[in-house]
């Protein structure tokens, strides 16, 4: 499977601000279309054009994952996603000790790709990327808005090597 050469490019969001923390993205209009409630194939144009716009947009990317029966494509979408997710947040919430991720509205995104790609990985029986996923959710987010808890049927307490989110 060729991998489109958007996929190898950077996102061009940004976090904004310090106690209100923001995602500045230039996609962000089409963010808004993909937050309305209509079918996937009617948010395609969108997606299109907020991936031209932002190539890790990550609104987009879960929108396609759901969008497509090849879960290898899936996964793909999902983990650029990921990747993107964490490029953006985590260097926010090191320099923030107490950072609450479901608490930052602008996080959820991220937190719901990761969400996707541990219920992906659960589907396809991969029980460690699942676990990882789903172990990463509860500790950013300890009172589970997401009810992760309710889905894990592998052994959280071992520690396990993330997968390389965003090969």
């Amino acid at each position: 499977m060729r991998t489109p050469s958007w996929f190898r490019q950077p996102t061009t969001a940004h976090t904004s601000g310090d106690w209100f923390h923001l995602l500045v993205t230039p996609a962000q209009g089409w963010v808004d279309v993909l937050d309305r409630e209509m079918a996937n194939h009617l948010k395609l144009p969108a997606v299109n054009q907020a991936l031209r716009q932002d190539p890790g947009c990550m609104e987009a990317h879960l929108v396609l994952a759901a969008h497509t029966t090849n879960r290898d494509m899936a996964r793909l979408h999902l983990e650029k996603a990921v990747s993107t997710g964490r490029a953006l947040w985590n260097p926010v919430a090191r320099a923030q000790g107490d950072f609450a991720w479901w608490g930052v509205t602008a996080t959820r995104p991220f937190m719901r790709v990761i969400k996707a790609l541990g219920d992906l990985g659960r589907e396809m029986g991969d029980e460690r990327v699942a676990g990882v996923c789903y172990r990463k959710l509860l500790a950013m987010n300890p009172y589970d808005n997401q009810g992760v808890r309710l889905l894990i049927e592998y052994d959280i307490e071992g520690e396990v090597e993330p997968p390389a989110w965003g090969r």
